[in-house]
């Protein structure tokens, strides 16, 4: 992945904070992130007036729907957090466990002959 590139689009987003800042961990401070989020409406043309409302980058109307709509944007995301979680631990923790306890058998044999090749001299 050529990182110049991911610079130069995002610094090119209108987006007031600087990739290398973010990267380097220069977390902006409260008021600075409702600025912010303040200058993103502006740009993308919403306010608070109009009844809308972001939430997890998705556009939602704040209206009669809104909480079912938040309630259906939350539970897909716990859904994604289970199948994570899931394979997780069904399928890579295993893996880890058994090769651990493979390293840690093979190197208790070989203390144990190591061990063992001292006592005959």
């Amino acid at each position: 992945m050529a990182w110049s590139a991911v610079h130069g689009t995002f610094n090119t987003l209108g987006a007031p904070d600087r990739f290398a800042d973010i990267a380097s961990g220069k977390v902006p401070s409260v008021e600075e992130a409702i600025e912010n989020a303040r200058q993103w409406a502006r740009r993308l043309g919403v306010s608070a007036e109009d009844g809308e409302a972001f939430v997890n980058g998705k556009w939602y109307e704040v209206g009669d729907n809104f909480l079912r709509d938040l309630q259906t944007e939350a539970v897909a995301q716990i859904q994604l957090l289970q199948e994570l979680v899931s394979i997780f631990v069904f399928w890579i923790l295993p893996v880890l466990l058994s090769d651990l306890a493979g390293l840690l058998c093979a190197s208790f044999v070989y203390h144990c002959l190591c061990l063992r090749s001292t006592w005959k001299n």
